[in-house]
């Protein structure tokens, strides 16, 4: 379980309803949220993914930042600990973002590439 800032970059649109991606790539932070959060989601999984944003709609991953990273410090280290998966519009109130939870793909990341994570 993270708690805490993390922050997540992408080139997506700078707010909800824009129709050309960023030109720069862009960061933010946003809160991470207990799961119960994204349950407005009924796709939304507890077991595969992660809930970050600000329930008040404050700033959020948009269209475009599909794909990118959210990283979190851990003991002063940066780690990669979600992929921006979707959300509804871009900072809507009540409808934080979701992430593809890493941290439950190692194992088929480790299948997949031979690399083996270690701590």
């Amino acid at each position: 379980k993270f708690d805490g800032i993390a922050t997540v970059a992408g080139w997506g649109y700078h707010y909800s309803g824009e129709n050309r991606i960023s030109d720069k790539l862009m960061a933010l932070d946003v809160q991470l949220l207990e799961t119960e959060e994204c349950h407005a989601y009924s796709i939304f999984n507890d077991d595969l993914m992660l809930c970050a944003g600000y329930v008040e709609g404050k700033r959020d991953a948009c269209q475009g930042d599909s794909g990118g990273p959210l990283v979190h410090d851990i003991d002063g280290v940066t780690v990669q600990i979600g992929i921006v998966s979707y959300g509804e519009g871009c900072a809507d109130v009540g409808k934080p973002g979701v992430y593809t939870n890493v941290a439950k793909l190692v194992p088929w990341i480790e299948e997949i590439t031979g690399i083996t994570y270690t701590e």
